[in-house]
């Protein structure tokens, strides 16, 4: 990967951990079915955003292309296999308002 390339840059600039931080309280730790990996939902977010792509798309190409693997951390083994989205659970995610009132955009600026 090109050291110039877009993903690589963001990734090395932002560190995304603290949306981790920001929404624990809104997952209960005890009961029900485990949340998606904040962090990731947010980069494939932005994935979408950035290369404007469907939510089917994102999803599809999170799986393909070996740049949105790096910037997604699944090399690292951070993200397995039984944790990667599905389309139906981002189209879930990205087409909901639940994330402005939860994630202040204050904080985003802060933290990056």
């Amino acid at each position: 990967m090109p050291e110039k390339h877009t993903l690589r840059l963001i990734k090395g600039a932002v560190d995304f951990s603290f949306i981790n931080k920001l929404l624990e309280d809104s997952y209960c730790k005890y009961y029900g079915r485990p949340a998606k990996e904040p962090e990731l939902m947010v980069k494939l977010l932005d994935l979408q955003y950035l290369y404007n792509l469907s939510d089917v798309q994102v999803i599809e190409d999170a799986s393909l292309n070996l740049a949105y693997m790096y910037f997604l951390d699944m090399f690292s083994g951070k993200i397995s296999d039984r944790y990667r989205p599905k389309k139906w659970t981002f189209s879930v995610v990205s087409n909901r308002p639940y994330v402005s009132p939860v994630i202040n955009p204050e904080q985003i600026n802060e933290e990056i």
